[in-house]
C-alpha cells in the first residue's frame, strides 16, 4: 500500500498535505490582475468555498494518487506519506462530495493511477524524485535585479512544483495536467494531439516556476514538462518537455515585480476603506464559474457578507496574520 533542504521557503511547506497552493505563486499573481475582488477574497481576506465541482476533485484525486506514488520512490519520504495512507487520503479529500459520486471519483484516480505506474513503469529506474510538492521561493531582487520599485526587493515570490525530478545530470520539473471529455478526441476517447504552438507555448506558471528553481537549484535545471492525462477510460498519457519562449522568460521576472505592486495597491484601497475593483470579464471561463461568483450574484452587499460568511471557510486572523509575514524577507 503506497503509504527539504535550505532551498524551501518553510521547512514545513507540505508537510502535512501532498497537495496545496503556493504562498505567491503564479496563480496569485495572475489573479490580481484578473479581478482585484477576486484576488482580495482569496489572498487578502482568505475565503475558501465549502464545495468542489466535479472535474476538479477528479484532478485533485488523480494528483495526489501520482504523489504518493512518487513519494513512494523517495529514499526519505515525506511525513504526509506516513500520516495517511493513500486511501485515507482520499477518502478525506472527497468529503464534501456526495455519494455516489464520491466513490466514483476515488475509483476513477485509483484506476487510472494503476494503468499510469504500468505505462511510466520505467520511472522506478531512470527517474530520481527530488521534491515532491515543496515550496520554493525568491526574492523580487534575485529574480529582477535593479528593477523599479526597490522596496520590492524583499519580497519573495513562490511555487510549489508537482515534482523536482533528476535523470542523468539535468533536473527538470513535471507539471500534472487532467482533462475531462471536452478535451480528448471524441471517437476515440484518447487526448486530442499535442499542440507545439498550443496553450503551454507561452505559460506564466511555467515561466515563474523556471525562475525560481533556477535560482534555487542551479544551471541543472534543465526545463519543464507537462504530464497530461484523462479522467475517463480508456486513460491516456503522454509526458512532453516544453519549448521555452526566450523574450518571455527574460521579462517575466519584471512582470512578477509589477504584479507584487498591484498587490500592494489593492491592498492599499482596502485598509483606506475603498472597495477592490471587480471586472466582471473573468466570472466564467473555460474551467466554469469563478469560485466567487455565487457571492457576487447577491441581490445586496449585505447579502454578498452573509454568503461569504455561509458558503465560505476563512482562514482564522492568527492565521492570516501568519501568512501575511511570510510574505517578504526581514533583514
Amino acid at each position: 500500500m503506497l503509504g527539504g533542504e535550505a532551498t524551501s521557503l518553510d521547512p514545513e511547506a507540505g508537510e502535512d498535505s501532498p497537495s496545496g497552493a503556493s504562498l505567491r505563486g503564479s496563480h496569485r499573481l495572475a489573479a490580481v490582475e484578473t479581478c482585484e475582488r477576486m484576488w482580495a477574497l482569496r489572498y487578502y481576506w482568505y475565503f475558501r468555498g465549502n464545495k468542489d465541482n466535479e472535474w476538479r476533485l477528479g484532478g485533485s484525486l488523480i494528483h495526489t494518487c501520482y504523489q504518493y506514488y512518487y513519494a513512494s520512490l523517495l529514499p526519505v519520504k515525506p511525513p504526509w506519506y506516513f500520516e495517511k495512507t493513500l486511501q485515507e487520503r482520499l477518502a478525506e479529500q472527497s468529503l464534501a462530495m456526495p455519494e455516489p459520486k464520491r466513490s466514483e471519483l476515488v475509483k476513477m484516480a485509483l484506476t487510472n493511477l494503476h494503468y499510469y505506474m504500468q505505462v511510466y513503469s520505467t520511472d522506478r529506474e531512470i527517474l530520481r524524485p527530488l521534491h515532491i510538492e515543496e515550496e520554493f521561493a525568491a526574492t523580487l531582487g534575485e529574480l529582477d535585479p535593479g528593477g523599479p520599485w526597490p522596496e520590492l526587493d524583499n519580497d519573495l515570490v513562490t511555487c510549489r512544483p508537482d515534482l523536482v525530478y533528476e535523470i542523468g545530470p539535468w533536473i527538470w520539473i513535471l507539471d500534472y495536467k487532467s482533462h475531462g471529455r471536452s478535451r480528448v478526441n471524441p471517437k476515440t476517447g484518447r487526448l486530442t494531439r499535442w499542440k507545439e504552438d498550443g496553450e503551454y507555448a507561452i505559460n506564466w506558471q511555467v515561466l515563474i516556476n523556471l525562475l525560481i528553481l533556477r535560482k534555487r537549484l542551479g544551471p541543472r535545471v534543465r526545463g519543464f514538462v507537462i504530464q497530461r492525462t484523462t479522467r475517463q477510460e480508456p486513460y491516456d498519457f503522454d509526458r512532453t518537455p516544453l519549448t521555452i519562449p526566450q523574450i518571455p522568460y527574460e521579462e517575466a521576472a519584471r512582470t512578477a515585480r509589477e504584479l507584487v505592486r498591484h498587490e500592494y495597491q489593492v491592498m492599499s484601497k482596502i485598509e483606506q476603506g475603498e472597495r477592490p475593483s471587480a471586472r466582471y470579464h473573468a466570472c466564467y471561463g473555460r474551467f466554469g464559474p469563478c469560485d466567487y461568483r455565487y457571492a457576487c450574484l447577491s441581490p445586496d452587499r449585505e447579502t454578498m457578507q452573509k454568503r461569504l460568511n455561509s458558503e465560505y471557510n476563512r482562514a482564522n486572523d492568527a492565521e492570516v496574520t501568519r501568512l501575511k509575514s511570510r510574505l517578504r524577507v526581514v533583514q
